[in-house]
C-alpha cells in the first residue's frame, strides 16, 4: 500500500483521475486491473437519489445490483433504514466514505486510489476507514497530509516535490 505526500496539493486530484482513467504511461490499464478512484464524486443528477439508488447507479465494471441487494449490503455494513432511504447528500463525510468503500469492495477493485480520504471524518470514522484499509487485499494509493493515517495504512511513501518523486520504504 502506498501513500503519496505532495508538497503542493495542486494537481494531485488530476493525477489520481489520470491514473484511474488509464492515462498514465506505464501504469496498468483498466483492461489489466480494476482501478477505482474514491473521491467525493456525487454528480448533479445523483444528488436527488437515495443512498440505495446511488449505490445501484454507481457500481461499475458491469456489475449490476438491485435496490434490494444494495439495501441489504448497506444494512449489513451498519447503515440504518433511514440512511438507506434518505438522500445521499444527507450522509456525513464518514458515511459517504463508508459507502465509497462498500462500492469499491463490490467492484473487487485491484487498485484503490484515494484523495485525502480522512478529510471531514470524525475519529470513529477514521478508525473504521483504517481498519477497512488494513484488511483490503488490493493495492492502495492515497494522497494524504494526515501522517497518523499514513502511518497506520501504508508501507511505502512516495514524496512528490517539485516534480521529483522520492520513495521511502515503511510507513510514515
Amino acid at each position: 500500500k502506498y501513500g503519496i505526500i505532495a508538497s503542493k496539493s495542486a494537481g494531485k486530484t488530476t493525477m489520481m483521475r489520470a491514473i484511474s482513467n488509464g492515462q498514465v504511461e506505464g501504469f496498468p490499464t483498466k483492461d489489466e486491473v480494476r482501478t477505482i478512484f474514491i473521491e467525493n464524486d456525487i454528480q448533479g443528477s445523483q444528488m436527488q437519489m437515495n443512498t440505495c439508488q446511488y449505490l445501484v447507479d454507481t457500481v461499475g465494471f458491469g456489475i449490476e445490483v438491485t435496490e434490494e441487494e444494495a439495501r441489504k449490503i448497506l444494512i449489513d455494513a451498519g447503515f440504518t433504514e433511514v440512511m438507506c432511504s434518505g438522500l445521499i447528500t444527507q450522509l456525513s463525510g464518514g458515511w459517504k466514505m463508508k459507502l465509497a468503500l462498500i462500492r469499491a469492495t463490490m467492484q473487487k477493485a485491484d487498485i484503490m486510489l484515494m484523495d485525502e480520504p480522512t478529510n471531514h471524518l470524525d475519529m470513529e470514522s477514521k478508525e473504521t476507514l483504517e481498519e477497512a484499509l488494513k484488511g483490503y487485499e488490493g493495492s492502495l494509493i492515497t494522497v494524504s497530509h494526515d501522517r497518523w493515517f499514513l502511518d497506520q495504512v501504508v508501507n511505502r511513501i512516495w514524496e512528490l516535490e517539485n516534480g521529483v518523486v522520492t520513495v521511502y520504504y515503511g510507513n510514515y
